[in-house]
C-alpha cells in the first residue's frame, strides 16, 4: 500500500488506499448534541493529525495505532453507551 502527502485541511492519504479520501461532509446526524463538538476547520485539524499520525505508524502498526487511539479516546469520554454510538456512526458509508 502507498500513501501520498496532501494539501493540509484538505485531501489525505489513507495506507490502506492508494487515492486520497476526502473528509467528509459535516451531518446534522452524526454529531450529538448533547456533547460538544468540533467547527469544520477544528474537524479538519484533527483528521490532518490523525492522517499524519496512521502514516507514521506504517502500513504494519495502524491497526494497532487505531486500537489504542480508540480506548484512550474512549477512555477520554469515559461513556461505553457514548463510545457504541460513535463506533456504530462510524461503520456508516464506509463505502464512499
Amino acid at each position: 500500500p502507498t500513501t501520498t502527502s496532501a494539501p493540509v485541511g484538505r485531501v489525505l492519504a489513507q495506507p490502506r488506499c492508494a487515492k486520497p479520501c476526502k473528509l467528509p461532509p459535516q451531518k446534522a446526524d452524526i454529531m450529538t448534541p448533547s456533547r460538544p463538538s468540533l467547527a469544520i476547520p477544528q474537524l479538519e485539524t484533527v483528521y490532518d493529525t490523525l492522517a499524519e499520525a496512521i502514516d507514521q505508524a506504517g502500513p504494519q502498526r495502524t491497526e494497532l495505532f487505531l486500537t489504542k487511539l480508540c480506548l484512550l479516546l474512549a477512555n477520554r469520554v469515559a461513556s461505553e453507551a457514548a463510545f457504541a454510538e460513535d463506533v456504530k456512526t462510524a461503520l456508516t458509508d464506509l463505502d464512499r
